[in-house]
Parts: C-alpha cells; sequence; structure tokens
C-alpha cells in the first residue's frame, strides 16, 4: 500500500515538472516582455508630489502598467546609526486572484510599523504612510523584484516660513531714481516664491507691475530665500508701503501657505517743489491801478527750504544801482526780492502750509498799484528744499484770453440793458424811481395822443363831406 501511494506520488510530480517545462519558455518570454515594456512606463509618485503635511496620510504609488508579482519600497537616509541595515526595505506580493497587496518581509520593524499595503488597482503597487510624520521624510524608493533600477522620490514636510524681512537698501527714496527692494524668507518648505507689492496706505489694492529686474539671491543661511528688485518711486506713492509676499505650493501648483510682510514705515519720497497747477507760465490778470497777488501753490518733501522772488523788467530800466543820476531815475532791471519783504511796491509772504493738505505750501507777491510796466515785467519764484530746485515764471497781463471773451458777453449784455432798460439799477420796468415815470416814454404818449385827435377830426370832416354829396337839392314829391 504504502508503494502504490509513492508511486502515484511521483508520477503527480512527473506531470507537474513536464507541465512547468513545457509552460517555461513561454511564461519567461511573457514575464521578460512586461519587465522591458515596465521599464518605460514605471514612475513613482505621492501626495502633493513629494510635500506632505505632519499627520496626513500619504499615498506612494509605483506606477507599473500590468499585474505585478512582487515590488519592494525603500526608505533612505533614516537609518540609525547602530543599525544593522543601512538602507531599510520591505517586499511586497500581489494576489491576482483576490486582487489585494500583502506584506511579504521586512527588515526594519520601525518601517513596518509605517507603512500599510493597499490594494485599490492592480498596475499600481501602493504603500500608504498612515499618521505623517518627521521620521517619514526623506527620500523614498521603488522597484519591481525582477528589476535592478529603483525610481525615487523626495517626501518634504510643509513648514510655513518662519520670518520674513523687507528692506530697502537707499537711505533716502527720491521721486525718478532707482530703489533697490530685497525680500528674505527664513525657514519653511518648500521654498516659497517671493513677489513684491506696491501697496495704498490703507493696503486695500496691491500694485506688482512697478517692480522690474527681480532675481533670486544666493544666502549663507540654510533654509533661507531671498530676493532682489528695482523699484522707481513716484511723487504719487508718498504714504503707501512696499509689501513683500512670500507663497508655498506642492508639487501639483496647491497653494500651502501665504504670508505677507509689510514694510514697518511708509514710503517718504523726496521730490523737488513740484506745482500743483499745470506748469508753464503763470498767466495773471491785473488792472492798472489795482493791486495784483501773484500766488504760488506748490507740493514738497521735504518742506521748502529758501524762496526767492526775481523781478525782470525788459526796457526803461537801470542795470545797476550806482549813485548816478540816470540811474537812480529809473527802476533796476532786476530785483531779488525774499519771503517778508515789504516796501510800497512789493509785499512778499512767508511760506506757509496749506491748510488741509499735506506737503503742501503757499507762496505770495503782492505788486502794489499796477502800471503799464508792470505788464513788461517777468516774475518767477525759485523754491528750494534739499530734493532740488525749481523755478515758477509768472506775468501780468490786463486782460487774459478768457476774460476776453467773457467781457464780449458782458458788452452785448450791456447792450441789451440800454435797449430794453431791464436790469438797470435802480429801475424797475423802465420807471425813473425820482420822478415816477420816463420822460422819452411820456413824450411818446403826448404824440400818440395828439395823433390820435387830429386823426378823429380828419375822419369826421371826410364822413360829414360825403354825407352832404348824397343828399337831394330839391324835393319832388307832390302831395
Amino acid at each position: 500500500m504504502e508503494f502504490k501511494n509513492i508511486v502515484f506520488f511521483l508520477i503527480c510530480v512527473s506531470e507537474c515538472a513536464s507541465s512547468l517545462l513545457r509552460e517555461g519558455p513561454q511564461q519567461r518570454e511573457k514575464r521578460q516582455f512586461l519587465a522591458g515594456d515596465r521599464t518605460e512606463k514605471e514612475r513613482i509618485t505621492a501626495s502633493g508630489g513629494g510635500i506632505v503635511r505632519e499627520g496626513s496620510n500619504v499615498t506612494l504609488s509605483l506606477y507599473v502598467g500590468s499585474v505585478w508579482d512582487r515590488c519592494r519600497w525603500f526608505r533612505y537616509d533614516h537609518a540609525k546609526a547602530d543599525a544593522d541595515n543601512k538602507i531599510e526595505s520591505c517586499s511586497f506580493d500581489f494576489d491576482e486572484d483576490t486582487n489585494t497587496t500583502s506584506l511579504h518581509r521586512c527588515n526594519a520593524k520601525e518601517l513596518k510599523s509605517m507603512i500599510t499595503p493597499l490594494s485599490d488597482d492592480p498596475l499600481y503597487c501602493k504603500i500608504m504612510l498612515v499618521n505623517m510624520t518627521g521620521d517619514m521624510e526623506g527620500k523614498w524608493a521603488a522597484r519591481l523584484d525582477t528589476e535592478k533600477d529603483e525610481e525615487e522620490i523626495q517626501l518634504i514636510m510643509e513648514e510655513n516660513v518662519k520670518d520674513i524681512e523687507l528692506d530697502v537698501t537707499e537711505e533716502d527714496v527720491v521721486a525718478g531714481a532707482n530703489v533697490t527692494v530685497s525680500c528674505k524668507a527664513v525657514g519653511g518648505k518648500p521654498d516659497p516664491v517671493l513677489t513684491f507689492m506696491l501697496m495704498d496706505g490703507d493696503n486695500s489694492t496691491e500694485n506688482t507691475s512697478r517692480f522690474f529686474d527681480v532675481n533670486a539671491v544666493e544666502t549663507d543661511g540654510e533654509n533661507t530665500v531671498k530676493y532682489q528688485a528695482i523699484f522707481v518711486p513716484e511723487i504719487d506713492d508718498l504714504g503707501k508701503t512696499l509689501c513683500c509676499k512670500a507663497v508655498q505650493k506642492d508639487m501639483e501648483n496647491n497653494t500651502l501657505y501665504e504670508t505677507n510682510k509689510v514694510l514697518d514705515k511708509s514710503l517718504d519720497v523726496s521730490f523737488s517743489p513740484q506745482p500743483v497747477q499745470p506748469d508753464g507760465i503763470i498767466e495773471l490778470e491785473a488792472k492798472i491801478g489795482e493791486t495784483a497777488s501773484l500766488s504760488l501753490l506748490f507740493r514738497a518733501n521735504p518742506a521748502p527750504d529758501t524762496a526767492a522772488w526775481s523781478i525782470i523788467r525788459t526796457g526803461n530800466c537801470s542795470e545797476d544801482d550806482s549813485d548816478s543820476e540816470a540811474s537812480s531815475a529809473l527802476p533796476l532791471c532786476k530785483i531779488e526780492i525774499n519771503p517778508g519783504h515789504n516796501d510800497d511796491k512789493y509785499i512778499a509772504s512767508q511760506i506757509t502750509k496749506a491748510e488741509g493738505a499735506n506737503h503742501t505750501f503757499l507762496l505770495d507777491l503782492q505788486v502794489l498799484n499796477v502800471d503799464a510796466l508792470d505788464y513788461t515785467n517777468n516774475y518767477s519764484a525759485a523754491v528750494t528744499n534739499s530734493a532740488g530746485l525749481q523755478t515758477y515764471s509768472f506775468h501780468l497781463t490786463e486782460n487774459l484770453p478768457s476774460t476776453k471773451a467773457a467781457n464780449i458777453g458782458s458788452s452785448t449784455e450791456s447792450l441789451k440793458t440800454e435797449i430794453t432798460g431791464e436790469g438797470m439799477p435802480g429801475t424797475d420796468n423802465g420807471e425813473d424811481p425820482e420822478s415816477g415815470g420816463s420822460p422819452g416814454l411820456t413824450v411818446l404818449m403826448v404824440i400818440f395822443f395828439l395823433m390820435g385827435i387830429i386823426g378823429g377830426i380828419v375822419f369826421y370832416k371826410k364822413r360829414r363831406g360825403t354825407d352832404i354829396e348824397q343828399t337831394p337839392l330839391t324835393n319832388t314829391h307832390t302831395p
């Protein structure tokens, strides 16, 4: 009986061996084909592209592209100094019948406790790292058991930047001059992308287009990112603020953190005195014998240091103030007047701040008893601060172009008033307030009255003459 059992066992083994020998070359050829095909397709991915958050569950996937037998996952840079294996790994088997992945073996207990196999797709070898910690950060790799080369991926634990330093290199920020702005972000994973912004005083709007030559700068510190940019301030930027925004994204372009740093002080933009009204020669209307006021409203930062008026006559003047009779009889061709000056011809005010407007100032010069020569003078005001010098020109004229048009309209209205009597001072519908009526109107009424009487008399006489002609001369009726 035992002999029969042994014979039966040998027959079964022989049949199985024959079957394996018959199918072996085809199976090996098939596996070689699949291995070659997988070489082109295999790739490794991770949640967030490898940027992970502490405490989260992270899926690591090795794409195979076909049903596989066994795969291995490796963890680098984590082994303890006294560990037997410097590279920790775990292998996993896939059961095609049950469509499940199971752990085959691990060479490190700590690694085994981290990994959970996943079986949601037979074309992938997947594992999950549950409750992500710093020990799971670093380089991971995977390959099929039939391959030699691993596919690698780096896991980076995301971390918000710890600090942002924003600075302006130049001590003085001058309108129209280049200013170098730098921003440094300390800490943070992954490295942030830095953006410079110009913010309104209330931080309600932002502008990023005013910065150019933006580039990254090498730093000595680890885990530090620094950018520099050039910014050209304008006068209207006074009081605005600079801001640096640090944005961190994962490998799938999802925003992880966004941190803003506003410069601790607003921009103190320096600029030379600037007129509030348009540039160019300022034309002012002045009448003979009256006082003309030359007023200048301007902005400046810092406040103006000095100001001076200059009056240049184009003729009938003296070049110097010598004691000769000819020169003393004529006014000087150039007169310099400082704020606070006061004489019988010119009064110059001090520089004063304009109410309700920051960095705005007033300067005034009064020309007393304007004469014809004042129309030929050239007046100018030179105002200086630490940012520069600006000169403003004035000219007196008897009639401004716009005033001439107004005068024409006024003359037309006056003519209309004379004709109709409307709007005359002290009148009401043409009546004289003293006499109670207009003399012209009275005479006109008398003429109309006399003409009416004369016309009536003439009409009566004509009618009478007609009646006489129609009356019979004799009575031919006989009783």
